[in-house]
């Protein structure tokens, strides 16, 4: 963080202190009382299942300068407390605040398929050049993006945002306060419509990043998420890049080639993308990342060599072999497109087995029956020999594999409980097994329950 005075952070966030407020410099900020150090700013969020002000005290002793409370908050004694609204709106009041006083080029990327994926390429390849920061896992929402851009300090020279949404609007309000230099969308499908009601409106949604990309800034988007769009927004005060698989894009990425442990491609025809992880989808990704990389002045040659060295974040298409199967743990987040996409690596394995336990897709409202259907006649379209399907919506997948099974096997938990004891029984040596699910289903049950029935004999393939 780039270190604010006392006085600094209550005018950003419209606060109000208590006697106890002393001037002093903040150097960082915490929303955990159990890690703050000292001189940082103590946040002190609401959440469902605990609340920061009951650990004020706990804050203070470990020595923050001051508290961010919300208004009508008592504590029993003199604290150092500066009084607001709205404690996460005031947080986000003082990351913008610290966006503007900064000097780091913003990189902002969203999308409702490989935006953590994107910006983990993007930070690995400039991080190997520059001093950077970057959202760490998935700090995407109204707390993880302030924090991600108050991680930056006056020597980072990028700072990488991950943003995402799960209603109307929120895309604009955390997009105008990191104002990238730079702006991303990833790909755009059927997330969260659950509170967008359509594809459309998702698109609208993360487009609306691009609003706020500061003038004279980038934009790169997959041309298939802007497919039928004539004409690009703010075209004349943002650079447009499209790029992707799409045959009309300005970027294209061609000759795909992948399977379980590596992906190779070609860039605009001549550069030529050596991935150590899976996924024809993730060429994509790296295009995009290539792309933007270029524009911070990296040497093409240099991306790629970097690009040589990515792994994938954790519980995205991590890979582990052994001398009984192969387990792919896709378990972070899903979606129709991200389920197709993990697809596709679970048929690029050819010599065995090949079992999709697939969880349900969480946030998409009236949708869900239909789409849980679609993903169980896609698993039967993919040729592949085992569907399992654990959740609320298995029956639904079930009977979409069920329309034209093609000789897969198709089996169906309501409980994870269940799956956790039964699945074990199901697999066969040599198997490979994709674990994949919305990050609320809890898969991540059966790929420890199956990793600790084997013994690797491996290491992790990514």
């Amino acid at each position: 963080m780039i270190p604010m005075s006392v006085a600094q952070i209550a005018w950003a966030a419209n606060a109000t202190p208590s006697s106890a407020v002393e001037d002093g410099m903040i150097t960082g900020v915490s929303t955990d009382s159990r890690a703050v150090k000292e001189g940082e700013l103590f946040v002190a969020i609401k959440g469902d299942r605990f609340d920061g002000h009951d650990y004020i005290e706990q804050a203070v002793q470990r020595g923050a300068k001051a508290c961010l409370v919300t208004s009508g908050f008592r504590h029993e004694r003199a604290a150092p407390l500066l009084y607001v609204q709205d404690v996460v709106e005031a947080l986000g009041m003082i990351a913008a605040h610290h966006r503007r006083i900064g000097s780091a080029k913003v990189i902002g990327i969203t999308g409702s398929a490989g935006k953590t994926t994107t910006k983990a390429m993007i930070a690995h390849v400039l991080g190997d050049r520059f001093s950077i920061a970057c959202a760490p896992k998935s700090f995407n929402n109204q707390i993880g993006v302030p924090l991600t851009l108050l991680s930056s300090n006056r020597d980072d020279q990028f700072v990488v945002v991950e943003i995402g949404t799960s209603r109307p609007g929120e895309i604009a309000l955390l997009s105008a306060m990191a104002r990238p230099d730079v702006g991303v969308v990833t790909s755009v499908g059927a997330a969260h419509l659950a509170g967008f009601g359509s594809t459309e409106a998702v698109r609208r949604e993360k487009m609306s990043l691009f609003d706020h990309v500061v003038k004279g800034g980038r934009a790169y988007v997959n041309a298939r998420a802007v497919d039928g769009i004539a004409v690009l927004p703010r075209s004349a005060e943002i650079g447009w890049q499209t790029y992707g698989d799409h045959p009309e894009a300005d970027m294209i990425v061609s000759n795909i080639t992948s399977d379980l442990r590596q992906t190779s491609a070609l860039i605009d025809g001549r550069f030529e993308l050596e991935l150590p992880v899976a996924g024809p989808h993730n060429a994509v990704n790296a295009c995009a990342a290539f792309g933007v990389c270029l524009a911070c002045g990296i040497a093409p040659q240099q991306i790629l060599d970097s690009l040589k060295s990515f792994a994938m974040p954790p519980m995205r298409l991590n890979i582990s072999a052994s001398d009984r199967w192969t387990i792919i743990n896709d378990c972070y987040n899903a979606n129709p497109l991200s389920v197709a996409a993990s697809l596709d690596v679970l048929k690029s394995e050819t010599r065995n087995r090949r079992v999709f336990v697939a969880g349900t897709m969480a946030e998409l409202g009236d949708a869900a029956p239909d789409l849980h259907r679609e993903l169980g006649r896609n698993a039967s379209a993919s040729g592949i020999e085992i569907l399992i399907a654990i959740g609320e919506f298995a029956g639904y997948v079930a009977d979409g594999a069920n329309v034209d099974r093609r000789g897969m096997q198709v089996f169906q938990f309501k409980s994870l409980e269940e799956a956790c004891l039964k699945v074990p029984g199901i697999l066969e040596e040599g198997d490979t097994i994709l674990v994949k699910g919305s990050r609320s289903a809890g898969l991540e049950r059966i790929v420890g329950e199956l990793s600790a029935a084997q013994t690797p004999t491996v290491a992790p393939v990514t």
